[in-house]
């Protein structure tokens, strides 16, 4: 299982789809990721009107941001779109995770510098703004390595001749 090196994970797809037993551990681990964090954020309070907005866009990115990705992988043409989404965006989602934490903590030193309180109600647009912008970034960065491998597997393959 990849957690970081993608181009391995690439250039060994490009050769040959994945198993289904090499697919089911990503899916394990993004299963139990989701389950995971529906817990954390159950527990969470709803602070205002920025936490309602910031799901809202979350739930109409999470289907456009999908539609995006399937169209990354030639759309009605792609093959594997399953394999390269829960894959692919397995480790595009750990790698994007530390830029997103970092980027968290930065914003947080940043408010507090400015006079703000990170967890404030003043700060609630900012980091809904933050937020989206960085869920913009997953998604298309997964697109991207779809893409990549999409591509690379068409090129890879010999041309399909057509039956008389």
């Amino acid at each position: 299982m990849y957690f970081w090196r993608i181009e391995k994970l690439k250039a060994h797809m490009i050769q040959q789809p994945l198993t289904e037993r090499e697919v089911l551990p990503y899916l394990l681990a993004s299963s139990i990721l989701l389950a995971v964090c529906l817990a954390v954020f159950r527990h969470l309070p709803v602070s205002g009107l920025w936490d309602d907005y910031s799901s809202a866009f979350n739930i109409l990115l999470a289907a456009f941001g999908t539609y995006y990705i399937y169209l990354q992988n030639q759309g009605t043409h792609g093959e594997h779109i399953l394999q390269r989404y829960i894959v692919l965006g397995w480790v595009v989602s750990i790698r994007w995770l530390v830029g997103f934490l970092l980027g968290s903590i930065i914003l947080m030193i940043a408010l507090t510098v400015a006079g703000l309180s990170p967890l404030g109600e003043s700060s609630q647009i900012i980091n809904a703004i933050y937020e989206a912008l960085a869920s913009l970034v997953l998604y298309w960065l997964i697109g991207h390595h779809v893409r990549d491998v999409a591509l690379k597997t068409q090129a890879a393959q010999p041309p399909k001749l057509p039956i008389i």
